[in-house]
């Protein structure tokens, strides 16, 4: 996934090995990520490391964080599936609800 540095994954400035995210499917499915490792790569030097049967997860934006103009550099945050946590949709929300 990428998205911009100053918007949406301004947070991941902040993120180190070990940490936990949370990221909900678009079905409602909530799954666990833990931190395994960042990186800061040329945008056409982006690689996701092998790790055949596991699901990973890749989060891109452009670095320096505080730069104020494009440039060719990427800051990646590499993690692993910790679990499938829960699935958050309600009655509410759920199109097949009141059938």
């Amino acid at each position: 996934m990428a998205a911009h540095r100053d918007t949406r994954f301004r947070f991941l400035e902040e993120l180190a090995v070990g940490d936990m995210l949370a990221l909900e499917d678009l079905d409602g499915t909530v799954r666990r990520y833990r931190v395994t490792d960042t990186q800061i790569v040329r945008w056409d030097r982006f690689t996701t490391p092998r790790a055949p049967g596991a699901r990973t997860l890749a989060l891109a934006t452009c670095y320096p964080f505080d730069a104020v103009t494009p440039g060719p550099l990427r800051y990646v945050v590499h993690a692993r599936a910790v679990d499938r946590v829960a699935t958050t949709r309600t009655a509410t929300n759920d199109p097949r609800a009141g059938q």
